[in-house]
């Protein structure tokens, strides 16, 4: 296999095994959900994180943190911490595959977040893109059926939290490693949770324990994964495969709480993966002027 070959299958691979990975984190969250405080589940996330990100820091001295632009730093903080409190939120009352996918319509909120926060205007084609996801966020919401909930709102706002980090990320690439990044993410949300958590903790289980466990460790080694991923595979060929995460998350549903999405479901589910994707094509076009990154 030529090496240009190897690394997109590479590239491919750890995309789908990331993806997993955060769909596994997702399901330890609602697994817990119900004995647990958000607070707490968050604590554990970044709390865990942290601890993984350390030895990078000791291998790269601790004068490698310091940084010019805390503000966007913390922009980006707050929004992932947010965007994730209100994923493991609403995963207390909504399949674990329509919270996911709710947080994973951050590509369809880029656009309107560039042009309200940044001024930045996208071409026509990415809006057609925006369009169609946003009929299957309808499809999967269902406006005045019994099932449209507070819970499934507060997931989608979990997707305008996920695309205010996309953006941050993005500018903060120029000139901020990654290890810079996450440290400072991970930091802020154990500095925001801790006291949060002290204020509404519970001993846990066993079993609890050990699904906190996994919320943080399966976080840590989905972002590793999918780091790789986007670093050695085009953002345009890899955005197919991020929603393999709607997979894998309807797999846990299925296995954990016999739970199968209906027609209505199913079809928002392409209409939001196909908008989804059309919007990242689109926009990769402008990223000289807009760069776009995973967080």
């Amino acid at each position: 296999m030529q090496p240009h070959k190897q690394n997109l299958f590479l590239a491919i691979l750890t995309c789908a095994m990331g993806y997993f990975f955060i769909a596994a984190m997702g399901a330890c969250s609602k697994l817990v959900s119900h004995q647990t405080s958000v607070f707490t589940i968050l604590l554990f996330q970044n709390g865990i994180c942290l601890l993984f990100t350390l030895p990078l820091i000791i291998k790269w001295g601790w004068k490698g943190l310091k940084t010019e632009r805390i503000g966007l730093h913390l922009t980006r903080d707050l929004a992932g911490v947010g965007a994730f409190f209100c994923l493991f939120l609403s995963l207390q009352s909504i399949p674990l595959v329509d919270g996911i996918l709710l947080l994973n319509t951050a590509p369809l909120w880029i656009p309107l977040i560039a042009l309200i926060g940044f001024g930045i205007r996208m071409k026509g084609h990415v809006w057609w893109g925006m369009i169609l996801g946003f009929i299957g966020v309808l499809f999967i919401l269902k406006p005045g059926a019994e099932s449209l909930s507070l819970a499934s709102l507060i997931a989608l706002v979990s997707g305008i939290g996920a695309g205010i980090t996309f953006i941050s990320v993005g500018r903060l690439a120029s000139t901020e490693p990654t290890y810079r990044i996450l440290f400072y993410y991970f930091l802020v949300g154990v500095l925001l949770m801790a006291p949060l958590a002290a204020w509404d903790f519970t001993i846990p289980s066993h079993a609890d324990l050990l699904n906190l466990m996994g919320v943080g460790t399966f976080g840590f080694i989905g972002q590793v994964f999918t780091t790789y991923a986007f670093k050695h595979g085009k953002t345009t060929i890899l955005a197919p495969i991020t929603y393999s995460v709607v997979i894998f998350s309807g797999l846990f549903d299925w296995l954990f709480w016999d739970h199968l999405p209906d027609l209505f479901t199913y079809l928002g589910v392409i209409l939001v993966v196909a908008g989804s994707i059309a919007a990242i094509y689109f926009e990769k076009r402008y990223q000289k002027k807009f760069p776009s990154t995973p967080s």
